[in-house]
């Protein structure tokens, strides 16, 4: 299998599994990522492993991928080892949140505000 191949496969396979990260993950990770992108530094599972709870970050990998292939929503700015004991010393990214990642975090959450009052 080519690389290309495989990176292919790997996000059909991710996007399988979108649907099992709850609405309630996803607020908690949009939130995050906000404070995080507040700060001004590159941030990336690490942080978002360091703020949220361990039965949230089961979840958080799938999130966060599907915000990297968001267009334009991060930009990818580095490296780090990962801190997760299961990663065994795997590089992860780290990103910076763009406008329009932020304008897209924020509307979403206007829309799970509007939803909640409608309910």
């Amino acid at each position: 299998m080519t690389p290309a191949a495989a990176r292919a496969r790997a996000r059909r396979e991710l996007a399988a599994l979108a649907h099992t990260v709850t609405r309630w993950d996803e607020a908690l990770l949009d939130q995050a990522v906000l404070h995080l992108a507040d700060l001004g530094q590159p941030f990336g599972m690490n942080d978002i492993r360091e703020l949220i709870p361990e039965d949230a970050c089961t979840r958080a990998g799938l999130y966060f991928q599907a915000l990297i292939h968001t267009a334009g929503a991060v930009h990818h700015v580095g490296y780090v080892t990962s801190i997760n004991p299961r990663a065994k010393g795997k590089p992860v990214g780290t990103y910076l949140l763009t406008a329009d990642g932020r304008d897209y975090l924020l509307a979403r959450r206007s829309d799970r505000r509007i939803a909640g009052r409608a309910a």
